[in-house]
């Protein structure tokens, strides 16, 4: 009886692990130095994706003028970051 309860308990452990895995975020600071504006964005370490919508965000946020050409990426970087930044470290956009 004793061997079942630790092994469940260590299973739990296990799982209790995987699951604050998935929860695990790594934070990028993208920056505009042309609008002097910058933003967060939490990328999830587990599938290491940034989805559209962070980077419409993003460019949103870095440079809200619709016809503005400061930007030299698509996320609204100046200089350009997040692409170079994703082949580095392996990110999709």
């Amino acid at each position: 009886m004793k061997a079942i309860k630790e092994i469940g308990f260590t299973e739990n452990i296990k799982l209790k692990d995987l699951i604050m895995s998935a929860h695990k975020h790594i934070t990028v600071t993208l920056r505009n130095n042309f609008h002097n504006t910058e933003c967060n964005v939490r990328i999830p370490e587990a599938t290491r994706k940034i989805s559209g919508g962070q980077i419409r965000r993003a460019r949103k946020k870095l440079c809200g003028i619709s016809d503005c050409c400061c930007a030299m990426d698509s996320a609204g970087c100046r200089p350009a970051q997040i692409e170079e930044f994703c082949k580095n470290e392996g990110f999709v956009i």
